[in-house]
């Protein structure tokens, strides 16, 4: 679940350590990190939220063949689309996300239904110039 923070909040974040033969091992250090509001105006986003729908609408007549990947090291999982045909690598490739999360807007959990909570987004294809769609 996400959390508006304020300028000046700390948060701390528990993690892991990443071995050289890239195992993953549970580790108990601590970090604290500090937020700091920026002043900068914010940049349009490459992504817009929509319905399960015209997510797997997309997904089915892009143009292109897609790869699916998910990631299980951000909270919640994280799925993505991407597209691989003009030689971007990732996270450039994404062109279709899902955010996996059990968690629902009032902190309600579900784990019976997968796919209650999960928000879609797609590649807004309008904001970006043609050199690199």
């Amino acid at each position: 679940m996400s959390k508006e923070l304020k300028d000046g909040e700390e948060i701390e974040i528990k993690g892991f350590i990443f071995g050289e033969d890239g195992s993953i091992n549970p580790s108990n250090h601590t970090l604290i990190l500090k937020y700091k509001k920026s002043n900068e105006p914010k940049k349009p986003s490459l992504f817009r939220q929509v319905d399960r729908d015209e997510y797997f609408t997309f997904i089915d007549r892009y143009p292109c063949k897609l790869s699916f990947d998910c990631t299980g090291i951000v909270e919640p999982p994280m799925g993505s689309y991407n597209d691989f045909s003009k030689g971007d690598i990732w996270p450039r490739s994404i062109v279709a996300k899902e955010s996996r999360d059990w968690v629902g807007p009032n902190g309600e959990t579900d784990n019976s239904c997968p796919g209650k909570f999960w928000r879609y987004y797609i590649k807004d294809l309008s904001n970006l110039s043609d050199t690199s769609k």
